[in-house]
């Protein structure tokens, strides 16, 4: 009999991730998947026909009380979450809603059901929980969290709900992901291109340095480490460092537009308006799973045509 998988904030890098995984095993993955978004958000234009997708509102408990009273979920991917900084920034009250009200209201939701009823829960979070402060990378799991944004302090609050009412929950911390979404709009990768095929300029930091991660790696590994009894904290991020202008640089010349080469500029990141972290470099050296090594694997994954 397959587990019965929900997948919340699908139309999101990390939630794309398992959803892609799952899809692409199909029935050898032992998994009968559902996908999640709230009412308001677009709906994927190519989600896979075979994959149900539903709609409720996270940061209403009722809502969350009823969708979890219809449905025998074994395990829920938690990734719905609102990650842009300058919006975390300007608009805190509406992604405190989505980062931690709907997290709070999820697990408080799982944490009362009798245990045999209880679905395990892996809540995918971010590097952005610590302060990335020169000197103090490599970050591991047990590493001291402070966040130097509003979106880091919201994940970190809500990491500390799951922690405190599930005890064998999993929370995944990634590294930048790159790669495609559902959408076409999300992560670094589909903005860079837009940006480039609408001949709009790129500023990209060379001062800030990054372990970056696959979106379909992400899905590999998270899908295995969610199926399995590991619970508390994990990273997942490459091993390569690098800072986001040469990242830049090699995802143009991977998805083929070096002609709009000329619009990227480095930038400063002492220059911009909200607080940006330096250092996010991602350790975890009992993992349990063998991370990428070189950063074409994730390269490799970026398919778009040229603008």
């Amino acid at each position: 009999m397959p587990i019965q998988v929900l997948v919340t904030g699908v139309t999101g890098l990390a939630g794309w991730a398992f959803v892609q995984e799952w899809h692409q095993q199909g029935p050898k993955s032992g998994a009968a998947l559902e996908g999640l978004i709230s009412p308001l958000s677009r709906a994927p234009a190519f989600w896979p026909e075979s994959i149900r997708l539903s709609r409720a509102d996270l940061s209403d408990p009722d809502d969350v009380r009823r969708m979890l009273s219809m449905n025998r979920w074994h395990l829920i991917v938690h990734a719905d979450r609102v990650c842009r900084l300058k919006f975390c920034e300007k608009n805190p009250e509406i992604a405190r809603r989505i980062n931690v009200t709907g997290t709070r209201n999820l697990v408080q939701a799982i944490a009362v059901l009798p245990v045999s009823q209880r679905p395990r829960l892996v809540f995918c979070s971010t590097d952005h929980v610590f302060s990335g402060n020169p000197g103090e990378a490599p970050f591991m799991p047990d590493s001291k969290r402070l966040p130097i944004t509003a979106y880091g302090q919201m994940m970190m609050e809500a990491e500390d709900i799951v922690l405190t009412l599930l005890e064998d929950a999993l929370i995944i911390r990634n590294g930048l992901l790159l790669g495609r979404g559902p959408l076409g709009t999300t992560g670094p990768v589909d903005w860079l291109h837009s940006r480039l095929r609408d001949g709009k300029p790129v500023s990209l930091f060379y001062n800030e340095t990054r372990t970056p991660l696959g979106v379909r790696c992400l899905g590999r590994l998270g899908a295995r480490l969610a199926c399995s009894s590991r619970r508390g904290i994990v990273h997942l991020s490459m091993r390569t460092r690098i800072n986001r202008y040469e990242l830049g640089l090699r995802i143009v010349e991977t998805i083929g537009c070096e002609k709009a080469r000329h619009l990227i500029s480095k930038a400063d990141r002492c220059n911009d308006s909200i607080n940006r972290v330096q250092e996010l470099i991602l350790e975890n050296p009992d993992l349990g799973v063998d991370r990428p090594r070189e950063l074409k694997e994730a390269l490799a994954e970026v398919k778009l045509p040229p603008p």
